[in-house]
C-alpha cells in the first residue's frame, strides 16, 4: 500500500508539468483567415509545424500575431486558457504588425504588445474599435494603442503607453491617471474625451485636432491640469472645450497651453469658469450650468459664432474686469442674437441684437456693462445704476442695428 501511494504521488508530479505547459502558436498572417479560427495557428513562425486545429483557445497557450502588416478580427475571439496570452509582435520578425479589432468583433483575452525586429525597431499597433476591450498587460517601446470606437462609450484604462491615439466618435472616458512616453494624439468626428480630474504625464508630444472634438475637464486647473506631457503641444483651433468641475473659478488653462482659438466652449461648472487668456470662439458659446468670468481678458465671438443654452444671472458672461465681449459680423444671419452678459456684480444685463437694417459688411461690436450710473448722465434722480459701453469698428458701411437692453427680469 505504501509503495502504491508513493507511485501515485510520483505520477501526479510527473503529470503537473504537462497539465500546465504552454505551446507557442503563431498566426500565419493571411488576410483571408480569421484569427478566431484555430486552424490558422501553427507552432512554427512561417506557418509550419503542428496545427492548433480542433483544440480551440481554451487551452493554456501563447498566441503570437506576427508576420502581417495589417490584420482584422472577423468574428468574436475569446482566449480563456489558464495563463494564456495573445502577444502582438515578435522581436524576431522584421516588419511592423497591426491588429484591428473592428466594431462588433470583440477580443476577450490578456494581450501583450511588443515591438517587432531584432532590436525592437518596428511598430506593433492594436486598433480597438469595439467598446469591449481586452486586458492589456504590457505595452513595449515603439508600440501603439488606438481607441477608435465609432459610437457609444469607450473607457481608456490607466496604463503606461508608448504611443496613444484616441480617435473615432462617441465618448471616451479616462479611468485614471497615466503616462505616455512618446506621442499622444486626439482626433475624431463628434468625439468627446472626458479627462475628469485625471492627469496624463510623460515625455510625449501632444497633437489635438478634429471636427467637433471636445475635451472635457473637471480638473481644478482646467485643461492644463489634465494634459501635462512635457513634449511639444499642439492644440488645433478646431478643438472644443467643456468645463464641468465644481471648484470655484475653474481656470480654462488656455494661457499655459498657448490656446487662443477654439471651435466651441461650454460652461457647465456651477461655481464658475475664469478666462486666463484672450480667446476667440468660432462657432458656439454654450451655457449649461454656470458663469464665465472674463477678468481682464477679451472673449471674441467669430463671425459664425452663436450663443446657446440657458441664460440667466447664474448662466452668463460676467464683466468683472477690463475684459470685453467682442462679436464679429459679416451679415445679419444670426440675429436676433442674445449676448448674455452681466455687470461687475454679476447682475444679469443681456444685450440682444435684433436686426441689421443696413451696413452688412464685415465688422465688429464690443460690449461691456458696469453696475454704475452712466457717467454722461448728469441727473441726480433720473438714472439707472447700470450702463453699457458699445464700440463699433471695421464696417465698410456704418451699420444700422436695433438692440434690446435688459435692466432686470421685469
Amino acid at each position: 500500500m505504501k509503495q502504491k501511494i508513493i507511485f501515485t504521488i510520483l505520477l501526479w508530479v510527473a503529470l503537473i508539468p504537462s497539465l500546465f505547459s504552454q505551446e507557442y502558436y503563431f498566426y500565419r498572417g493571411l488576410s483571408t483567415d480569421m484569427l478566431s479560427n484555430d486552424s490558422c495557428w501553427f507552432t512554427v513562425r512561417n506557418g509550419g509545424g503542428i496545427s492548433l486545429a480542433g483544440q480551440g483557445f481554451t487551452v493554456p497557450n501563447r498566441y503570437y500575431v506576427i508576420g502581417c502588416s495589417f490584420v482584422e478580427t472577423k468574428a468574436p475571439w475569446t482566449v480563456s486558457g489558464e495563463g494564456s496570452k495573445i502577444i502582438l509582435g515578435d522581436r524576431k520578425v522584421s516588419n511592423s504588425a497591426t491588429l484591428n479589432v473592428i466594431y462588433g468583433n470583440t477580443l476577450i483575452a490578456d494581450i501583450e504588445i511588443v515591438p517587432c525586429g531584432e532590436s525592437g525597431e518596428y511598430n506593433s499597433k492594436i486598433m480597438l474599435a469595439d467598446p469591449t476591450l481586452p486586458t492589456i498587460t504590457s505595452i513595449g517601446n515603439n508600440c501603439t494603442v488606438q481607441f477608435s470606437s465609432s459610437t457609444g462609450t469607450q473607457y481608456i484604462p490607466a496604463l503606461n503607453y508608448y504611443n496613444l491615439e484616441i480617435t473615432g466618435s462617441g465618448s471616451k472616458i479616462l479611468q485614471g491617471s497615466f503616462s505616455v512616453s512618446n506621442s499622444l494624439t486626439i482626433t475624431g468626428n463628434n468625439l468627446e474625451v472626458d479627462f475628469g480630474s485625471y492627469v496624463i504625464t510623460g515625455a510625449a508630444t501632444f497633437l489635438g485636432y478634429g471636427t467637433h472634438t471636445v475635451l472635457k475637464t473637471s480638473d481644478a486647473n482646467g485643461i492644463k491640469g489634465n494634459i501635462c506631457v512635457t513634449g511639444g503641444k499642439t492644440f488645433s483651433a478646431s478643438l472644443c472645450y467643456n468645463y464641468y468641475g465644481t471648484v470655484s473659478n475653474q481656470p480654462t488653462g488656455f494661457s499655459t497651453l498657448g490656446i487662443s482659438d477654439c471651435d466651441y466652449l461650454e460652461i457647465a461648472n456651477p461655481n464658475c469658469v475664469a478666462l486666463d487668456q484672450d480667446v476667440t470662439i468660432a462657432n458656439n458659446l454654450k451655457f449649461t450650468n454656470g458663469k464665465v468670468y472674463l477678468g481682464d481678458f477679451d472673449m471674441y465671438l467669430g463671425q459664425n459664432c452663436v450663443t446657446s443654452g440657458t441664460y440667466s444671472e447664474n448662466n452668463c458672461i460676467v464683466m468683472n474686469g477690463t475684459g470685453l465681449l467682442i462679436k464679429n459680423f459679416y451679415s445679419d444671419l444670426y440675429s436676433p442674437l442674445t449676448l448674455p452678459i452681466a455687470d461687475t456684480k454679476s447682475r444679469y444685463a443681456p444685450v440682444t441684437i435684433n436686426a441689421f437694417t443696413s451696413g452688412n459688411t464685415a465688422g465688429y461690436f464690443s460690449f461691456s456693462t458696469k453696475n454704475e450710473k452712466d457717467p454722461y448722465n448728469t441727473s441726480t434722480t433720473n438714472y439707472l445704476k447700470r450702463h453699457w459701453d458699445i464700440v463699433v469698428g471695421d464696417f465698410t458701411i456704418a451699420p444700422t442695428v436695433t438692440m434690446t437692453f435688459q435692466y432686470n427680469n421685469a
